[in-house]
């Protein structure tokens, strides 16, 4: 009877001791991760990287009034649009394709001449474009996400990195786009971009705003093989307004059915093809242009 009881209570006993110590582990697991991810080491990351991200825009901020101001007289002091500052690890991704015609030496300029205490590892994620600091999101960069939302809440603008594209900033180029060769549209001019969003289809079909253009926009957002033409959204002073992007085509009416052929062309073509016309809307101050965004309608307050 001893003997019985004995054994019985020591198997209670290790059972005890297998559950407690496989708590112990989940207890562990569950504290590692919240200090890892949402504790201290994570508060303590995104505090270092937001302060590195500001130091660097304010750095950015101080060379561009120094050479709007003159105090810069040499050197690398082009601000334009087609001036590229980046360090070597983006350079190649930017010169394979950033603005359609882009020349190499526009993208030579070392960002150490602006940021002179940016890192090497910094450098994978940060270029000047006209005169303002971009984080550039790329899928492969470690805690991309994480960083791509910090970037947000201190008002860092985002490009983003496809490879093997490249950064793509849409300016109006003509390119194939989902077997379509078109003028892509040109988010470069004539919009200010922290009031400006992309207009994508929704679940229901409807279209929704979704990114604003400082951001990449979704896949569905246009695809003119199919008949969704590319739509913006303005938010301006208690209006919203609509733009539909209208790409350089040519056009033919068929005499018999009253229909009309359209074909997409490039920005170089100004004479069209034999028994097409370009519309003269694409024709402004003399100067050629790729397309135009037509506004749709206005909803006031």
């Amino acid at each position: 009877m001893n003997i019985r009881t004995a054994k019985s209570t020591s198997g209670i006993t290790l059972i005890a001791l297998v559950v407690t110590i496989v708590i112990l582990i989940i207890l562990a697991t569950i504290t590692i991760n919240l200090i890892l991810n949402g504790g201290l080491i994570g508060k303590t990351s995104e505090a270092k990287f937001k302060h590195i991200m500001l130091a660097h825009k304010e750095s950015v901020e101080l060379y561009v009034a120094d050479v709007l101001a003159g105090r810069i007289l040499e050197g690398n002091t082009k601000l334009d649009r087609e001036t590229i500052h980046a360090g070597e690890v983006l350079k190649e991704a930017i010169i394979d394709k950033v603005i359609e015609n882009i020349k190499v030496e526009d993208v030579t300029i070392n960002i150490k001449d602006i940021i002179k205490d940016i890192k090497k590892a910094e450098e994978k994620y940060i270029v000047v474009y006209e005169g303002t600091m971009y984080y550039v999101s790329n899928p492969n960069t470690p805690n991309n996400s994480q960083q791509e939302q910090w970037c947000r809440e201190v008002g860092i603008p985002i490009l983003s990195y496809v490879p093997p594209t490249g950064i793509v900033v849409k300016d109006g180029s003509y390119e194939l786009v989902k077997d379509v060769y078109l003028c892509t549209p040109d988010l470069v001019n004539g919009f200010v971009k922290e009031k400006t969003r992309y207009l994508e289809v929704g679940k229901d079909g409807n279209m929704v705003p979704g990114n604003w253009i400082t951001h990449h926009p979704s896949d569905n957002w246009y695809d003119y093989k199919n008949s969704q033409w590319a739509n913006v959204y303005v938010e301006s002073e208690g209006k919203e307004v609509y733009y539909v992007w209208i790409p350089r085509y040519e056009f033919k009416l068929e005499q018999d059915t009253q229909r009309s052929t359209v074909k997409f062309i490039e920005t170089t073509k100004t004479v069209p093809t034999e028994g097409y016309q370009i519309p003269e809307a694409f024709t402004f101050g003399g100067k050629q242009l790729s397309g135009y965004w037509a506004m749709k309608y206005t909803v006031g307050e």
